[in-house]
Order: C-alpha cells, then structure tokens, then sequence
C-alpha cells in the first residue's frame, strides 16, 4: 500500500509508531555509551522537533518502517554534532536527482550505479548532514549549500556546509540491499 492511500488515523497511528521505534533505539544507544543513567534521561522535543539531549551528549534519530536507528557521542570527545538518515532506494528516487544531486556528486558517483541509487545516497547524505547542524546552526539550508567531496568506493565524504565554511565536518555512507545509510559528524577544530 502506497503511503498515499493509508487513511489519515492510520498514518497518524503509523508515524507514533515510527517515533515510539525511534526513541527507543535512542534509549538503548545512550545506553550503549554511558549505561542505564543516561538510557533513563529524558529525551523531550525542542520547539523545532528535535530531541533534547541529555547535556554531554550529542545524537539524532532516523526512523522509516521497519527500522529505527540512533547515533549518539560524548561532547567531551570533540563531538559537535551527529547525524543518521537512512532511505530505501526506488526508480522514484530518480526524480529526486536534479535537487539533491549536485554535478560534483554525480561526477564523484561510480557510474555503473543506477540513477535512484546516486540520488538516494545524496538525499540521505543532505539529510544526515542537516541533521548533524541544525542543532547548532538553528538556520534553515538549501540542497545547494552542503557540498561533499566523495569517494564513492570506500563510502566517505568531507562535507562542507555553505553557512558554515571551516567547520570539520565528515560522512560515511554505505548501500545495504535497498537501503541506504548515512552518518554524517563534526568534530572540533584542532589547533596547533
């Protein structure tokens, strides 16, 4: 069944779902990186919708039936952000590629790879990213302002973000089946 035709009570009840999944996967993530006091932190919603972490910690949460997934670090490791997306890959997605793929990522895509995937990769890429600094930045973006240099064959990326030039941003992604991954972290200037 196409989202489109699932009635509005039922894709109301589906996205709680996904959300519900999604927190969960957070709680167990805080769990995995400083045990059962952090899992139990509260983890509310900003004005913006986005979880509030507990004040060491940095994160994001991806959810899209049938899977949830949360990335979260320690601010005292230098960590200023994280973002996570994930996205299945579909012919739609090819649609997508004149607004999330810039001529540098299509260049810097294998070119055997199908025009959904390159677009896929690049729309959760842009999204992990987004998610990694609007916490900080609090400023919407266009497609057009994140920039990757990529390799497409071991899967990394440097990311450069138009309103923040200089920022020490990097992103990995990989293709699993049919889905796609994206982790997307910035890190603290080192200074000599």
């Amino acid at each position: 069944m196409r989202r489109r035709d699932v009635p509005e009570g039922d894709r109301r009840l589906h996205r709680a779902s996904e959300h519900a999944h999604g927190r969960a996967a957070a709680r167990e993530a805080l769990f995995l990186l400083g045990g059962p006091c952090l899992a139990v932190a509260p983890l509310p919603r900003d004005a913006d919708g986005c979880p509030v972490w507990p004040s060491a910690v940095v994160g994001s949460i991806a959810h899209s039936a049938p899977w949830a997934a949360a990335a979260v670090a320690w601010k005292r490791h230098g960590v200023l952000g994280v973002g996570i997306d994930a996205e299945a890959v579909h012919p739609r997605r090819a649609v997508l590629a004149e607004r999330v793929v810039m001529p540098e990522d299509a260049a810097a895509a294998d070119p055997k790879s199908s025009p959904a995937l390159v677009a896929t990769v690049f729309f959760a890429l842009r999204e992990a990213a987004y998610k990694c600094v609007f916490p900080s930045l609090r400023a919407p973006m266009d497609w057009s302002d994140v920039r990757f240099e990529t390799d497409w064959h071991r899967g990394t990326c440097a990311v450069v973000i138009a309103p923040m030039r200089g920022a020490s941003l990097f992103a990995r992604f990989c293709c699993d089946g049919n889905t796609v991954r994206a982790l997307c972290w910035q890190i603290q200037e080192q200074h000599a």
